[in-house]
């Protein structure tokens, strides 16, 4: 989580407001969890659903804002960003969903923490997952259209060679 916030800073995805506003909202939940002293199983989980896409989205993030420059980045981005989209729409889309449902419910039912506390930490579950699903069709909306636009040109190529 800290080296995803950290790439956002160097600047390579300036004006990405959910990237940071998802990242500080995370942060906000484990900093408070670790002040009160609860909530450790919950931090592994979610990290974890979260870390399990770090190593193709930082890869994706540095192949995408250096294409431009490099024919090496160009073809990294244009290998990297099928997988890239696929395992974050399962990971994030399909696992994590019933995981945060789960976990809000489960942490509204329990009486040992205060209701504020529980409120606030499953809203920062739902509303972090919720920025996940915009993500999500930010990815899954570029790859429809770079698939078209590669789509046009193999069919422009076809055209000229007839």
């Amino acid at each position: 989580m800290a080296v995803d916030f950290f790439m956002f800073l160097i600047p390579f995805t300036p004006g990405d407001y959910l990237f940071v506003g998802h990242h500080i909202m995370t942060f906000g939940y484990m900093i408070s969890s670790l002040v009160i002293n609860r909530g450790g199983l919950s931090c592994l989980i979610l990290m974890v659903l979260g870390e399990s896409t770090s190593l193709f989205q930082n890869s994706w993030l540095i192949s995408r804002e250096l294409r431009r420059q490099s024919n090496v980045a160009l073809k990294a981005f244009e290998i990297l960003s099928p997988i890239y989209t696929y395992v974050f729409l399962l990971v994030r889309s399909v696992v994590a969903p019933p995981v945060v449902v789960w976990f809000a419910t489960t942490l509204m039912a329990a009486t040992k923490l205060p209701f504020a506390c529980r409120a606030t930490w499953a809203s920062l579950a739902i509303v972090t997952t919720a920025g996940s699903q915009m993500w999500s069709y930010k990815l899954w909306r570029g790859l429809k259209k770079q698939s078209a636009i590669k789509q046009a040109q193999t069919s422009e190529a076809a055209a000229k060679i007839k």
